[in-house]
């Protein structure tokens, strides 16, 4: 005999709102027209995520020059943004 599924089933709205991870991203883009491997070694270089307690989930380069950073929280984003402004805000 098989198990009363009376108590297991969920709403279809119940499903989709469970742990809903919204990505923060932002942009990064120099002021000179430089590359995108340019970009990234010199973020690398400068800003220590892990001093700053900011899981960084990934990290892309486009065409244009640009650098998009992905992190887990808004808290983050903006204290890695002004981190990123102060130390390059030059390049």
């Amino acid at each position: 005999m098989l198990p009363s599924l009376a108590g297991a089933r969920k709403l279809y709205s119940e499903v989709t709102s469970e742990n809903i991870d919204k990505p923060y991203n932002f942009m990064v883009k120099s002021k000179s027209d430089l590359s995108a491997e340019t970009n990234t070694s010199t973020l690398k270089s400068q800003i220590n995520p892990t001093e700053m307690k900011v899981g960084i989930k990934s990290l892309e380069t486009l065409r244009d020059g640009r650098v998009v950073i992905e992190v887990g929280s808004a808290d983050e984003s903006n204290l890695l943004s002004a981190n990123i402004h102060a130390k390059c805000g030059s390049y």
